[in-house]
């Protein structure tokens, strides 16, 4: 995974940085689309007085010259971008044309093995305190904001919600004429899906791609580093599980950060309801004894 940081300054006056931020609460969806598209993993904007600073992550094949203009392929990305550009004015050294400039490196820090062993060490400890089964209908779904009436994530197993720490599945339901976002893990982080219900198209690979027909229990490999996609093809949902070796480490998987970030935990659970609100006949009482008041 690579990280870039950049920066650019606003004009000056509270209703700029107003509004600035205000469009910022609700990111258009081709905006997010796009940096998907592009190869942009994780963006993350800061600010301080007029100067912002913009972190971002991205695929380790991904190149800025290259790629950054699969962002404008849209034209609601464009207008969005305009629309920014008029909040802001060119920091000192910006290219051409651009307002923001790329700012170099001069430190960085990753937590060592030792990290590694106390995390681990802790994860252990909450792990001997989670259960071995939950009931998949009280998952509550993930929706990622733009994806409403697309698609929706449910987190079965993982670290929060069994203790796993070796293994990984979600249930993912596409909506009919859906597709998901062309992406892929990086090695060692293979992937498999399994159809519940529906049909589809699942597309392999990127310059030369495969496709192969998904149906109700159809099962598919997708090994570290292949780029893949599945649409909706039927009338009706598509559902799968997915699953994964082991926990996704930041930038693996875009949807179990974003569910993280915004959740805090990736494992959410409606509280318990009666048995007849989940379908099931309520148990039978015991018949009274002749005698018995």
């Amino acid at each position: 995974m690579k990280h870039y940081a950049m920066t650019v300054l606003l004009k000056e006056g509270p209703e700029v940085i107003r509004k600035y931020e205000k469009y910022h609460t609700e990111v258009w969806p081709e905006v997010t689309d796009g940096n998907i598209r592009c190869g942009i993993l994780r963006t993350f904007i800061f600010r301080h007085g007029r100067q912002l600073f913009m972190f971002m992550e991205t695929r380790d094949d991904f190149d800025m010259e290259r790629d950054m203009p699969k962002y404008m392929e849209h034209p609601k990305a464009k207008e969005w971008d305009d629309l920014m550009r008029s909040f802001q004015e060119p920091a000192p050294g910006a290219p051409e044309g651009s307002t923001w400039v790329q700012m170099k490196e001069v430190f960085g820090f990753e937590a060592g093995q030792a990290g590694v062993c106390e995390q681990s060490g802790r994860s252990e400890e909450v792990s001997s305190r989670k259960r071995r089964v939950i009931d998949a209908r009280r998952v509550v779904p993930f929706i990622p904001k733009g994806a409403e009436g697309r698609y929706e994530s449910r987190m079965l197993i993982d670290d929060e919600s069994v203790g796993s720490k070796n293994l990984v599945m979600n249930h993912f339901t596409l909506s009919p004429g859906e597709r998901t976002y062309p992406g892929s893990h990086p090695p060692p982080y293979d992937e498999v899906y399994y159809i519940l219900r529906g049909r589809g198209i699942l597309t392999l690979g990127d310059s030369e791609k495969k496709q192969y027909e998904m149906a109700q229990d159809t099962v598919a490999y997708m090994p570290g580093g292949t780029v893949h996609q599945i649409e909706n093809t039927g009338k009706d949902l598509l559902e799968m599980l997915t699953i994964m070796p082991f926990l996704p480490k930041p930038g693996v998987n875009t949807l179990y950060d974003e569910r993280k970030r915004r959740w805090g935990t990736s494992f959410k659970e409606e509280e318990p309801q009666s048995p007849a609100k989940h379908g099931r006949r309520p148990v039978a009482r015991a018949r009274k004894r002749k005698g018995s008041k």
